[in-house]
């Protein structure tokens, strides 16, 4: 009989470990950290919750919940640019635009746009604007003159 008790004791004593462990990796994998500079997005189950992340470290739900890291650091998108002046003359130009995503507007643009912003929404609008401003500019006449530089 004692010996029945003693492995029965080290029974449980394993099962208890076991579910010591279990927990434990259950814990660690629910923690994430948002690194500075950026904003998490939570997915839970497919569907974005409405408050971001701010950096720092977070405990959400283990494998139910994905966070998303979005930066919203100061980013530099460059692009290359051609269009016609009032004059039907080609200009051609490289554009540089400086940007910032705002911490509270992150979920919005991650639903509606995704993580591929830059290409969808800055790259078209940044071609717009230079068409649109190269339009409105004429070819110096001189050719002395120098051509004005756009600046916003």
């Amino acid at each position: 009989m004692s010996r029945n008790k003693k492995y029965r004791g080290q029974t449980i004593a394993v099962f208890l470990l076991l579910v010591l462990v279990l927990l434990g990796m259950t814990l660690v994998q629910g923690a994430r950290i948002v690194q500075p500079g950026y904003v998490g997005v939570q997915v839970r189950l497919g569907a974005s919750q409405d408050e971001p992340l701010d950096e720092g470290l977070h405990f959400v739900m283990p494998y139910l919940t994905q966070v998303h890291p979005i930066d919203t650091r100061i980013q530099r998108s460059e692009a290359r640019g051609e269009a016609a002046s009032k004059d039907l003359q080609t200009v051609a130009g490289t554009l540089v635009v400086n940007y910032h995503l705002e911490k509270s507007q992150v979920v919005q643009l991650y639903r509606q746009i995704g993580v591929d912003y830059e290409a969808v929404v800055i790259g078209p609008s940044v071609q717009e604007v230079f068409k649109a401003a190269c339009s409105e500019l004429q070819w110096p006449k001189h050719p002395r003159q120098t051509f004005c530089r756009l600046r916003r």
